[in-house]
């Protein structure tokens, strides 16, 4: 149920690295083994930067390569759109994999099914040191079977409230509220004083789903029901009192006013924006990205800006405490199961150098949030990274427990279909109950498709 993204299809283009022993991509194998050196094939979309920089993961690979002389590394680097819809496919289903590979969330579980997945479980286990600095949570995405086969590159999370302090400090708030009780009675003073408690744009249809729904759902119905009704099980259902209690909740915010009032036809990076740029409205729901609203945002505004978890419902499951965060890695780190001791010895240690302390600084610097909890993350740059990045960054590391909303969990039919009844709960024309059943209806479509496949 995440966003989806565009792909754009492009002719493949094969970038070759020079420096610290990088080769061009096929490159003399037979060479490098007559040598002595363990080959190690990786495949990545790192190209050089518009600017003509280079890509600062290139750095942090060619310091290990400079670190590691026993090893050839040999690079397949192709345009991110390319490698996604025509490289990586084209070696998963002809079984020829390269040693190393980044692999997006969604391919995870059809390549996991092939048997072409290395499992990351022992190298984990070897070094339990470096596990406990990732996020909790992180690896659910790559776990199957109680084994885990791919390691995070970054995480992403669909929801947060930004708000504006310098006006909730006029409503009588130094801090955002952490219970849905809280919101509710800060939306109405806001609304009473002038402003938009909630600024969103839905017209796309999924950042209410993604921004607000997935995360009242991993708090009320509980992280149970969302593996179940991921993976479409008879045992869960849409018309669960619990969930047409998220959908209420979504309601009562929009009945009582507290949505802009072009909630459905506003647009999510401009409409909405603009109420928040212009402060008519007090906060306004996004994503992790969203900590780019400082970028063009008035300069007396940035400063007053903040990020803060969505609040918890006092009935929610116990499973779910406060300051969760749902969300994804996108991409990860796979690795070929034909490896031997060597190439495994290697490909371990070069995760490892990149997925470190001091390697996800590079995250940190590029508005991106590292799998490392922040205070394990180390040499990066205050002045590169903004105020509101640096507390998003906090708030994630800081959460109890992070859970993987993937969008392959549904797929467009069910995606669509929640997002039109939602919208259609926004206009008015289903009520929170009849917008369960519509959903539960497609569900059932496809739970009975998935048992006949």
């Amino acid at each position: 149920m995440s966003r989806s993204r565009g792909r754009v299809f492009i002719v493949a283009l094969i970038v070759g690295l020079f420096g610290a022993g990088l080769l061009f991509a096929g490159g003399n194998k037979e060479q490098a083994k007559s040598a002595g050196k363990v080959v190690v094939h990786f495949a990545n979309f790192w190209v050089p930067l518009p600017s003509g920089a280079t890509d600062p993961r290139q750095i942090l690979i060619q310091k290990w390569q400079a670190e590691h002389p026993e090893v050839q590394l040999i690079q397949d680097i192709t345009q991110h759109d390319s490698y996604l819809t025509v490289k990586f496919k084209t070696w998963a289903a002809s079984n020829t994999l390269p040693d190393l590979f980044l692999i997006e969330s969604g391919d995870m579980v059809s390549t996991y099914k092939a048997g072409e997945l290395m499992d990351w479980t022992p190298i984990l286990a070897q070094d339990s040191q470096w596990k406990d600095m990732f996020l909790p949570g992180i690896f659910n995405e790559t776990t199957f079977g109680g084994k885990i086969y791919g390691i995070p590159l970054q995480f992403i999370t669909n929801e947060s409230f930004y708000y504006n302090s310098a006006i909730l400090q006029k409503a009588g708030y130094t801090e955002f509220p952490t219970t849905w009780d809280g919101l509710l009675q800060m939306s109405a003073k806001l609304k009473d004083m002038g402003y938009i408690p909630i600024a969103l744009g839905d017209k796309a249809g999924w950042p209410l789903v993604s921004h607000l729904l997935e995360p009242l759902a991993q708090y009320l119905c509980g992280p149970d029901w969302v593996s179940k009704i991921g993976s479409f099980s008879s045992d869960a259902s849409y018309t669960d009192p619990r969930f047409v209690n998220v959908l209420s909740l979504i309601n009562q915010l929009q009945t009582k006013g507290y949505f802009n009032s072009d909630v459905v036809a506003a647009d999510n990076t401009t409409d909405d924006v603009s109420y928040f740029y212009n402060e008519k409205a007090a906060t306004r729901l996004s994503g992790s990205w969203g900590t780019n609203i400082t970028a063009n945002a008035p300069k007396d505004l940035i400063p007053l800006i903040k990020v803060a978890p969505v609040p918890r419902p006092a009935n929610s499951d116990s499973a779910s405490p406060y300051g969760i965060f749902t969300g994804g890695s996108g991409w990860e780190f796979g690795a070929n199961t034909k490896l031997s001791a060597q190439q495994t010895t290697a490909v371990a240690s070069l995760v490892k150098s990149m997925i470190s302390p001091s390697g996800s600084a590079y995250l940190v610097e590029n508005a991106m949030i590292p799998v490392l909890q922040m205070k394990y993350v180390t040499g990066w740059d205050p002045a590169k990274v903004s105020p509101l990045q640096q507390e998003m960054n906090n708030n994630i590391s800081k959460a109890p427990h992070i859970y993987l909303m993937n969008q392959e969990q549904h797929g467009p039919i069910m995606s669509d279909t929640i997002y039109k009844a939602t919208q259609a709960m926004l206009s008015g024309t289903l009520t929170p109950e009849q917008a369960a059943q519509q959903i539960e209806d497609q569900y059932k479509q496809q739970v009975q498709a998935n048992a006949q496949n």
